[in-house]
C-alpha cells in the first residue's frame, strides 16, 4: 500500500474514532438517549418501558478477536407496571457502511451480552439492537436474520430459530 493510501486509511480511522467518541458522549447524556429512544424504538417498546428509569449499564465487554469494545453504549430500563425488576439492555451501535451480514453480527453481539449477563447475574436480559446508520450509500440489505437463511421462505413458517433443541432420553 502506498503511503498516500495508508494516510487515507489512517485519516478514515481517526475520523471514525472522533465520530465514535462524539456518538457515545452524546448518547451518554440520558436526556439525549431518552429522546433518541422515544423517536426510534417501536411504539410498543416505548409504551412498555419506563424511560424515566433509564440508566447506563457500566458493563462493557471486549471480545478478544475484535480487540475493542463490542458495544458503543448499553442502557438498562425497567418495564412499566411491573412489581418485578425487569431488565433491558439496549445495544446501540452506529454503522458507516452497509453490511449484508449485519443481522448475524448483531445476533452475535446480543449472544455475548446475554452470556456475560448470565455469568454475572444468572438472568438473561432482553437485548434490543438499534443500529444507527450514518453512511452515504443506501442500505439495501435486510434487517431480518431470517432473510439470510439459504432455504425456502416456506420453512421460516415452520422452523423456529432457537439456541438449542433439548432431547431427553429418547
Amino acid at each position: 500500500m502506498s503511503s498516500l493510501a495508508e494516510s487515507e486509511v489512517q485519516d478514515s480511522d481517526v475520523n471514525q474514532q472522533v465520530h465514535d467518541h462524539f456518538f457515545v458522549r452524546s448518547m451518554s447524556d440520558l436526556r439525549v438517549a431518552k429522546d433518541f429512544l422515544r423517536q426510534h424504538l417501536p411504539a410498543n417498546l416505548v409504551n412498555a418501558f419506563d424511560l424515566n428509569s433509564l440508566g447506563i449499564c457500566k458493563d462493557k465487554w471486549v471480545h478478544l478477536n475484535l480487540k475493542a469494545k463490542i458495544t458503543d453504549i448499553l442502557y438498562k430500563v425497567k418495564f412499566k407496571n411491573s412489581n418485578d425488576e425487569a431488565y433491558l439492555l439496549t445495544l446501540i451501535e452506529h454503522q458507516s457502511t452497509p453490511q449484508k451480514h449485519k443481522p448475524v453480527r448483531a445476533l452475535y453481539y446480543e449472544a455475548i451480552i446475554m452470556y456475560n449477563h448470565w455469568n454475572n447475574y444468572k438472568t438473561v436480559p432482553l437485548v434490543y439492537t438499534v443500529v444507527y446508520y450514518n453512511g452515504q450509500e443506501p442500505w439495501n440489505y435486510s434487517h431480518d436474520i431470517k432473510d439470510l437463511r439459504v432455504f425456502s421462505k416456506v420453512y421460516n413458517k415452520v422452523f423456529k430459530m432457537s439456541a438449542c433443541l433439548l432431547l431427553k432420553n429418547c
